[in-house]
């Protein structure tokens, strides 16, 4: 039994003594791994960072022989800051370059309100960013500003007219660029020469939300140029020795008030009896129209 040990311990020495002990990498991420070394001998080789082992990019999605990881963040340009009426909507546009990839460009908007709903502050924020997560931001300061006063789109004409018309009062129309527009009107008469002359001014304000205001002016005019309706006594004859009545006319005017005025003449006949009384009634209005007739 023992002379059977010797033997086979004998033959297992002799099989150990046969295999050559190895030196080299043993690290198999290494790019000089060597799966036949039994021995390692720091002589490992590695990649850099980003790289293969034959000195190619890991990843380079822009093709510009820059390693994905090794890029910076995309370079973004954008507009500059700017002072913009209310009723505009292109305020610049941005850019970028670099980066892993092609940028992506977005923006966000803050608004900020101001005295009034036509003033108010934009901040717009750019965000560029690549495939590889790399992020830059730049902002925008935009100002936004009312000073457009309204415009009307329709004004009532000037006339003139008879006081005895009726007075039409025609509404004005505006608009604005931005925002609501409130009409005010003042009206002014200015007396003429007569009851019935006189000058009506319509001053038309459109004022916007922020305060800007136009100004128009319609001007109405009217006039008396209409006599009074005179109504007089018939004619008659009667004997000289009857009682002559000597009725009063009357009159009415469109817009004031009449005076009215007789001159009595006699005309003598053939004899003491005989005589003619004319009268001739004039009526006249506070314009000094005037009608006239005779009985």
């Amino acid at each position: 039994m023992k002379k059977l040990l010797y033997s086979l311990l004998a033959v297992s020495i002799i099989f150990t003594a046969c295999k050559e002990e190895e030196e080299g990498c043993t690290d198999p991420i290494a790019c000089n791994y060597n799966d036949g070394a039994t021995d390692a001998d720091d002589s490992c080789i590695y990649a850099l960072t980003e790289y293969n082992c034959d000195g190619s990019c890991i990843s380079d999605q822009d093709g510009d022989f820059i390693c994905d990881g090794l890029e910076g963040p995309p370079t973004l340009y954008i507009p500059e800051n700017l002072v913009a009426e209310c009723d505009e909507t292109e305020f610049g546009i941005a850019s970028a370059e670099g980066g892993c990839s092609t940028p992506v460009i977005t923006f966000t908007d803050y608004i900020l309100p101001g005295e009034c709903p036509n003033y108010y502050t934009i901040i717009r924020t750019f965000i560029a960013s690549d495939n590889c997560g790399n992020l830059t931001s730049e902002a925008q300061t935009i100002t936004i500003v009312d000073t457009t006063a309204p415009e009307f789109t329709s004004i009532p004409s000037d006339y003139t007219t008879e006081c005895s018309n009726a007075i039409i009062y025609d509404d004005a129309t505006a608009v604005d660029i931005c925002g609501v527009v409130t009409i005010s009107i003042e009206e002014i008469t200015t007396a003429g020469a007569c009851t019935g002359d006189y000058t009506i001014t319509r001053i038309f304000t459109a004022t916007d939300d922020c305060g800007n205001s136009t100004s128009a002016t319609q001007t109405i005019t009217i006039i008396d140029t209409t006599s009074p309706v005179l109504t007089i006594p018939a004619d008659y004859t009667a004997e000289c020795s009857d009682a002559h009545p000597m009725d009063a006319a009357s009159a009415t005017d469109n817009c004031g008030e009449v005076t009215i005025d007789v001159v009595e003449t006699t005309l003598a006949g053939a004899c003491a009896g005989d005589y003619t009384i004319t009268r001739e009634f004039t009526a006249t209005d506070d314009c000094g129209n005037s009608t006239s007739a005779t009985q």
